[in-house]
């Protein structure tokens, strides 16, 4: 009886831990997403900015 209940109470344990790490997992996740939407926008400014410059020596 005294068996079981450790092992009850690891189980538990491993499980809340399990619901913590997908819930880590998950935000991993949206940054991960969030950020490559910030290199894409980094990229098009990049490329603007470039154009800008290309335009500004022309008038020169």
């Amino acid at each position: 009886k005294k068996s079981l209940n450790f092992m009850s109470h690891e189980i538990t344990k491993v499980a809340k831990q399990q619901s913590g790490l997908q819930e880590v997992l998950k935000e991993v996740k949206q940054l991960k997403a969030l950020i490559q939407e910030k290199d894409k926008k980094i990229e098009q400014l990049e490329g603007r900015v470039d154009e800008l410059e290309q335009n500004s020596r022309l008038d020169d």
